[in-house]
């Protein structure tokens, strides 16, 4: 039989307007036309793009090295372009292992390109065995096995999925990991704030942080809808759906939805099984662990380095505070000095009204300048020993009003 592959393509071609077909039989030919040329050009565009993405990714990238690793963001914002840019550094050759390229976008400031730790580079996939058969079932394959509500998993599925939470459970725990149930209240007044979703089947933890995990059997297509007296008697993840569940054996495990993208689902299909995607799984935990153990590192650093202002900030508030009070003491001298001037200036034109009174007039001038002395020499402050003022005491809320936006209390 001869091959005719060309003539369907070519007729396909003409019912788009792509080529026209003249001719017949042995001695046919296609010619292209304007709108199939112009098909090619935009067919050949996304190629272009990208190697001008390739090239201006390779310039960014050295800037940006060559600049500290932290450039200023410049020009006008393209999402697309910014994303093909993205992409274009991650393949560039030279670039360091574990490190990426990245556009930071600060909430209360200007964007700026920086190179940040790329962790997929740091992790690689390893096998993980699946075992034939469940000798030991680890804990979190007993509680699901016993929560027959939240399976998730059909009945004829329902020792497959074990066999996958135990290979995940046992591996996690000899690289070192927990694996535990789902935290379940033992109460008798039941539920807890403590308590994890019912369909978290199996939770990894790594140095205080937990990744559950959780595994479902994908239905088929074509369920009718379920009648409401009929749902009641199905198991609870069953009654939550409005159409009949159909078994297909296809199951699925599922990590919490990842804010940056990442791949939080594994699954059965056409061309691999959810046993070959286990390695892959256990990496995205353990990429998802290096990124939350840098976050962590970040935010203790950086409340680490508010402290340290605050504390500073403190010191010169109270520094600024026993100055204030050594200045006010100054200007109450300096008022005080005033003031003893003034009186005993006044007490010596009083004594210049002396001459020619009364005798019972005078002795009452004379007690009243007598006392006007003496009020001055109390007043005096040049009388007493002249030291800098000892500080004073305070509370924190007195250093309010040299802290600006700071809080007296912490950081």
């Amino acid at each position: 039989m001869k091959d005719i592959n060309h003539r369907i393509t070519a007729r396909a071609l003409a019912n788009r307007g792509f080529v026209l077909i003249h001719g017949h039989g042995l001695s046919w030919t296609a010619t292209i036309t304007a709108a199939g040329t112009a098909a090619l050009q935009e067919a050949a565009k996304p190629e272009e793009d990208a190697r001008l993405a390739e090239s201006e990714a390779e310039v960014l990238l050295r800037a940006v090295i060559d600049a500290g690793e932290s450039l200023p963001f410049s020009g006008k914002r393209d999402h697309e372009k910014e994303v093909r840019l993205l992409a274009a550094a991650l393949r560039v050759p030279w670039r360091l292992v574990g490190k990426k390229l990245e556009l930071y976008n600060p909430w209360d400031g200007d964007p700026e390109w920086r190179i940040v730790d790329h962790f997929p580079d740091r992790v690689t996939a390893t096998p993980v065995p699946v075992p034939d058969t469940l000798r030991k079932p680890h804990p979190a394959v007993v509680a699901y096995e016993e929560n027959k509500d939240w399976q998730q998993v059909s009945k004829p599925h329902l020792r497959r999925a074990s066999l996958l939470l135990q290979a995940i459970a046992v591996e996690a725990e000899h690289r070192g990991y927990t694996a535990r149930p789902r935290k379940k209240s033992t109460s008798p007044c039941g539920r807890s704030n403590d308590d994890e979703p019912a369909d978290r089947h199996l939770v990894i933890e790594i140095e205080g942080f937990a990744y559950p995990i959780t595994i479902k059997e994908i239905s088929g297509s074509g369920g009718g809808p379920v009648d409401y007296h009929a749902r009641a008697k199905l198991p609870g993840w069953q009654q939550r759906r409005q159409t009949a569940f159909i078994s297909i054996g296809r199951l699925q495990f599922s990590l919490d939805h990842a804010w940056n993208g990442r791949q939080h689902e594994f699954r059965d299909s056409k061309r691999s099984t959810l046993d070959d995607s286990l390695p892959q799984l256990l990496r995205e935990i353990e990429i998802r662990h290096l990124e939350d153990q840098a976050r962590r590192t970040a935010k203790e650093e950086a409340e680490a380095r508010k402290r340290k202002q605050w504390e500073k900030a403190m010191r010169q508030a109270e520094a600024d505070l026993q100055f204030d009070h050594k200045a006010t003491r100054l200007r109450d001298q300096i008022s005080a000095w005033h003031e003893v001037r003034s009186i005993r200036g006044y007490a010596e034109a009083m004594k210049a009204t002396l001459t020619g009174m009364p005798d019972d007039a005078r002795g009452e001038a004379e007690a009243w300048i007598e006392w006007a002395e003496a009020y001055a020499a109390r007043l005096d402050p040049l009388i007493r020993k002249l030291a800098v003022p000892a500080d004073r005491s305070f509370t924190v809320s007195d250093l309010t009003p040299y802290l600006g936006r700071l809080s007296p209390y912490g950081p």
